[in-house]
């Protein structure tokens, strides 16, 4: 008798747990609204993109062309639009010149970190190795989100919805020769 009721408590503890697994699951789906996108964790065009800029920025530098490195990173930003950044773009040029003095000449440099957060922002982060120090680069691009635009297919009746992205922007820069920085 004492097997049975074993045999018995087992599977009504296995039952229990799928139950109990069951319900939370399904209270979490509750939590995800109904118009929820799901976005995909890596966009290998973008970052193939943006990593591409970020490495003609710094081969820009390497050359010795720190005017034309900076204004072509920040051709495509948040900053080329106002006016207002002028101070803080020759403060940009003037930080970096610094740390060139500071630490010599650029050797190379190195990504180390990359991550989409949602569908339109992205992280990269790179290492600018210097003679003596190297400097911690942060990058975060921005895009607004897609618009769509409904063309007509081979019958009126129906209507096709077609994605545009939006051009990826600099929306943040951000550098340090902390080596510590996130």
């Amino acid at each position: 008798m004492e097997r049975r009721y074993d045999q018995l408590y087992k599977s009504l503890y296995g039952v229990g747990a799928t139950v109990a697994c069951l319900l939370l699951l399904l209270s979490t789906l509750r939590l995800i609204p109904a118009d929820a996108q799901t976005t995909p964790i890596t966009d290998p065009t973008s970052e193939r993109e943006l990593e591409s800029r970020v490495q003609t920025f710094f081969n820009t530098l390497i050359r010795g062309n720190l005017s034309l490195g900076v204004d072509e990173l920040l051709r495509r930003s948040v900053f080329s639009s106002s006016g207002t950044n002028s101070q803080s773009i020759e403060q940009l040029r003037t930080e970096i010149e610094r740390a060139k003095t500071e630490f010599g000449e650029i050797i190379n440099w190195e990504r180390y970190d990359t991550r989409q957060i949602g569908t339109d922002v992205f992280v990269i982060c790179y290492i600018l190795k210097h003679e003596q120090h190297p400097v911690m680069w942060k990058f975060t691009f921005y895009r607004k989100p897609s618009s769509t635009s409904s063309l007509p297919t081979s019958t009126p009746s129906t209507l096709t919805t077609l994605t545009t992205p939006n051009p990826w922007l600099l929306s943040g820069l951000r550098f340090s020769s902390d080596v510590d920085i996130p």
